[in-house]
């Protein structure tokens, strides 16, 4: 099978919410060969990377964080677009200029973290106690009253972890004493470990961003648990050995994808590895295959009699 087009590779990329390894792919892809969208590249890695951080520090509300996220993947696939029309044959007209809303939505960002630094650095002088407590409530979408109360929770206050993590009691919460007090104004990141270290999840909303002038203060955090997504890659084969393209492939009833000329295809589906998954494979209006499957990935062949 033939190596898959860097283009392709970056929507795939994107179409899995992997940002970052889209734009580190698109940053080597330009290197050395056009500078401009090398240097679009390069900024939209950094944003990424600045994304993130806003995120953790609860900056940035769900319906922000998801807006600069389209902004981004639009940036992302304009790239992979450009990509596809220079360097591997595809016809597309070209942009007669880079898209103005990639610089500015880099603008607004270094903003926003300008916004942070004058948070953390100015402020209130003089009268911090010498330490203050910081208790942080975890609680799942739906409201306060869903507590979490699986994992560990630690805390990096500006860039630096003072304190070991500590076990979400009955409640969802922990008490970090006696933390000093040079940490005041500093943004607070919520660093969160799960019970199952490989369950995904996101930090949807905060309180506050920035640890105020006060003895004790509480930051409740709601986090939002995501589905385990597993990549299922196949290709299908009839008995006279022959790769069956254009079949349409259904899972579980709403994922849909089509073979392609060499009979390949690839797919996220929001399943862990080792789930069940219901497949139908069709084509001109015959079922081919209905059957369960193991969800896990790596590529198989799947045989068609």
């Amino acid at each position: 099978m033939a190596a898959e087009k860097i283009s392709d590779q970056i929507r795939q990329l994107i179409q899995e919410n992997d940002q970052r390894a889209a734009a580190e792919l698109l940053t080597e892809a330009f290197r050395d060969k056009n500078s401009k969208l090398f240097d679009i590249a390069v900024v939209q890695l950094a944003n990424i990377k600045k994304l993130s951080d806003l995120n953790a520090a609860g900056v940035l509300s769900f319906e922000e964080m998801n807006r600069e996220q389209a902004k981004t993947n639009d940036s992302l696939l304009y790239l992979a677009n450009e990509h596809a029309r220079l360097f591997e044959g595809e016809t597309s007209e070209p942009e007669n200029a880079t898209p103005g809303w990639i610089w500015k939505a880099s603008v607004a960002l270094v903003a926003v973290l300008g916004i942070l630094g004058l948070l953390k650095y100015t402020g209130i002088s003089g009268n911090a106690p010498d330490s203050f407590d910081l208790e942080l409530r975890l609680y799942e979408p739906g409201g306060e009253q869903k507590v979490i109360t699986e994992g560990e929770v630690n805390i990096r206050l500006g860039e630096e972890v003072p304190r070991q993590p500590q076990k979400l009691n009955e409640e969802g919460s922990v008490v970090f004493r006696e933390l000093s007090g040079r940490y005041r104004d500093s943004v607070v990141h919520l660093l969160y470990f799960p019970t199952v270290n490989s369950r995904r999840f996101e930090i949807r909303n905060q309180n506050a961003a920035v640890i105020k002038n006060k003895k004790r203060q509480t930051l409740r955090f709601e986090v939002a648990f995501l589905p385990d997504t597993t990549l299922f890659e196949a290709l299908l084969r009839g008995s006279d050995q022959r790769v069956i393209s254009g079949a349409d492939i259904t899972i579980d009833g709403n994922i849909h994808v089509t073979s392609d000329e060499k009979g390949y295809f690839k797919v996220p589906i929001p399943k862990a590895s080792g789930e069940v998954a219901n497949l139908v494979i069709e084509k001109n209006g015959k079922i081919l295959l209905k059957q369960d499957v193991s969800v896990s990935s790596g590529f198989r062949e799947i045989p068609i009699k």
